[in-house]
């Protein structure tokens, strides 16, 4: 099956095959630049495409065949074409792998380093919101327990080192409110980063999610600069909406700073404040502790 896709007719069909992939959503620019930074590899039935706790990290996408997932030697899940494995390996590196995958018949796919498909990603950031549904949809397929409600509104606050004021002050904000606040100080992307499974305790555990949005990078597309949020926080609006619903998350920004926003997170609530200055964020964050604290009262606990 290897062969299919190998030259220039293959060609064609590799880029078919990979503008079905969930996570490339038709993007035919974003599939080329896949098929450009990935290998072709081909799996015998029973063969291992990754091994639980081996420290490799690369990603798969499934091209044709089905495989198999075990965690602990438990079969778990059977994943098959136009699904992704081993995306957790890309969001921390560091981690060994969580789950051993095997053919369950002949499996052809595209393998991509961490640092190829990274360099991907940055020209196409939406990659990020779209495998954070995907995690979040397996978080809810391994989910096997029923979860009793948090006592009082639980949110987690995220943002960008540059962003860490803003999410203090809306901390502060919501102190005397029924809403406890989880501050995420850190990302989950670089030497820094936190493990993604401490990330998705957080997604299960909380009940509503704020992210500061500010202009922490400057991009361009389509022949245009323009400021943008760090990846990261793009990447954990997606996997709580992904949890916890568009209507229990929140995107925070300064209502004067044009930023490039995903089309795809334009659902979500956007809540902005007026603050040219610093100082003035304490108090313009006012009415943006006010309408969460209104979503909380109104949605409760999940």
């Amino acid at each position: 099956m290897k062969a299919r896709y190998e030259g220039d007719a293959g060609r064609r069909l590799l880029i078919e095959a990979l503008k079905q992939q969930a996570v490339v959503q038709h993007n035919a620019a974003l599939a080329e630049l896949l098929a450009d930074a990935g290998a072709l590899v081909e799996f015998k039935p029973g063969e291992s495409l990754m091994t639980q706790n081996d420290t490799d990290n690369s990603i798969f996408f499934i091209l044709s065949g089905t495989t198999s997932v075990f965690i602990n030697g438990r079969h778990v899940a059977d994943r098959g074409p136009r699904e992704p494995l081993g995306e957790m390996a890309l969001i921390d590196p560091s981690a060994p792998r969580a789950a051993t995958v095997t053919a369950r018949e002949s499996v052809t796919a595209l393998r991509i380093l961490e640092a190829e498909f990274h360099r991907v990603a940055d020209s196409h950031p939406t990659i990020w919101r779209a495998m954070a549904l995907v995690m979040a949809e397996r978080l809810r397929q391994r989910n096997r327990f029923h979860r009793p409600p948090n006592e009082r509104p639980v949110m987690f606050v995220g943002s960008s080192a540059e962003g860490l004021l803003v999410a203090r002050h809306l901390q502060l904000g919501l102190k005397h409110s029924p809403i406890e606040v989880r501050l995420w100080t850190n990302g989950i992307f670089g030497p820094s980063g936190v493990t993604i499974d401490d990330l998705l305790k957080q997604v299960d555990n909380c009940d509503f999610a704020a992210f500061i949005f500010g202009p922490d990078d400057h991009v361009s597309s389509r022949n245009t600069d323009q400021d943008a949020p760090r990846d990261n926080v793009i990447f954990e609006l997606g996997l709580f909406m992904g949890r916890v619903g568009r209507e229990r998350a929140f995107l925070i920004k300064e209502r004067s700073t044009d930023l490039k926003i995903p089309s795809d997170l334009l659902g979500v609530t956007a809540l902005t404040y007026i603050a040219p200055l610093p100082k003035d964020i304490p108090t313009a964050l006012s009415a943006v502790c006010t309408e969460i604290e209104i979503a909380a009262n109104r949605l409760g606990t999940r």
